[in-house]
């Protein structure tokens, strides 16, 4: 079976796995995307398929996928805990109570379902993780891997998977895929994390500060919310398809980063306003408030139906261009009138979002 056919397949979790707080997924899937943007050709971080979250290299024909698990302690988090069965809520046929697989079980399981293109899977926390029998050395890197853990450790760790998969192909060298990350990610302050996190990426790229950061990290948390709730068994089984609708891509960084230069070239409104000529009070203000309402909206991408207004005022544009001595209130009155009816938009909005367009048209 390819690797793209075994993403397509229902995860395969046991029946008590549950998922981390969708604010942690967004802190850390963030910084993910963001981290590799500069360095990776081409990727895509998936939000709950398979795990937590999952990164896979190369996504047309996978290279390299990473698994995480995210856990949220308030105090340095034991490797005890790691290894640890808790009791399912449900039962055999005759009674006999289950166990649900530890996190370290869960982990391994992506890294021998995938095989050689598993390349490692983490367990994520804002705390370190603890056990006496290995060093702080070790424990407060900023990632250690499984394999650098005390003898003691790692055979604790081995035993345990040997009891769940097949034990002739688990040894000490197995344990180089499985890590340990501290990163700074809070339920709590997770809004305060992103939006740096956007603005810090942003600036990056563009080398400016004039960014719309409030409007767009909301939007990019509502994109994100939208993979993450897909629900699994709604999730197409074609390929392409499934990742696109759990997975934010580089190409949709892409389209986060044109967003947003296309927001900065837009004037103000107060810089439009003399450009098109008398207008009424009630005019100024319906006008003023549909356009600050779509310079928003247009930044969601996944935003459909704007999404198909802004074709269709482009493709109007490209068929009928400007004219050399057309006023933008002209314009405004040409192309409202043709595109009136259009998906249910009133004039004044269609008005907004056309001066948009107009401004923002390479």
């Amino acid at each position: 079976m390819t690797i793209q056919a075994k993403l397509c397949e229902m995860p395969d979790f046991d029946a008590g796995h549950t998922h981390a707080a969708f604010e942690l997924q967004l802190c850390y899937g963030l910084k993910l995307l963001f981290s590799r943007y500069e360095t990776v050709d081409d990727f895509v971080v998936l939000f709950e398929f398979h795990d937590d979250l999952a990164m896979i290299l190369n996504p047309e024909d996978p290279s390299e996928i990473k698994f995480y698990q995210l856990k949220s302690y308030a105090n340095d988090l034991p490797l005890a805990s790691l290894l640890k069965r808790d009791k399912s809520k449900k039962a055999t046929e005759d009674g006999t109570a289950q166990t649900k697989d530890s996190v370290i079980e869960k982990l391994y399981f992506n890294i021998e379902k995938f095989g050689n293109t598993a390349t490692s899977a983490d367990v994520v926390s804002a705390t370190h993780c603890k056990t006496p029998k290995t060093s702080d050395k070790v424990l407060h890197k900023e990632r250690f891997t499984f394999d650098e853990l005390s003898s003691d450790d790692k055979t604790r760790v081995i035993e345990l998977l040997q009891t769940r998969f097949t034990p002739s192909n688990i040894d000490h060298t197995s344990l180089a895929k499985i890590g340990y990350t501290k990163v700074q990610m809070s339920k709590e302050e997770h809004l305060q994390i992103v939006k740096g996190a956007v603005h810090d990426f942003l600036l990056a790229v563009t080398g400016t500060d004039e960014q719309p950061l409030e409007a767009l990290t909301a939007t990019i948390k509502e994109i994100c919310r939208k993979k993450q709730t897909k629900k699994t068994s709604d999730v197409s089984s074609v390929y392409a398809e499934a990742i696109k609708q759990k997975g934010v891509s580089k190409s949709e960084l892409d389209e986060w980063i044109n967003t947003a230069t296309n927001y900065r070239r837009c004037p103000t409104w107060s810089e439009i306003l003399p450009e098109l000529g008398e207008l009424s009070l009630i005019e100024k203000i319906s006008l003023k408030s549909d356009f600050e309402e779509y310079r928003t909206q247009v930044l969601n991408s996944e935003n459909v139906l704007i999404e198909k207004l802004k074709h269709c005022i482009k493709r109007e544009l490209e068929l009928n261009p400007i004219g050399d001595i057309e006023t933008l209130k002209d314009v405004l009155h040409r192309v409202s009138q043709k595109l009136l009816g259009v998906y249910g938009h009133s004039q004044s909005q269609l008005k907004a979002a056309i001066i948009y367009e107009v401004y923002t048209k390479k």
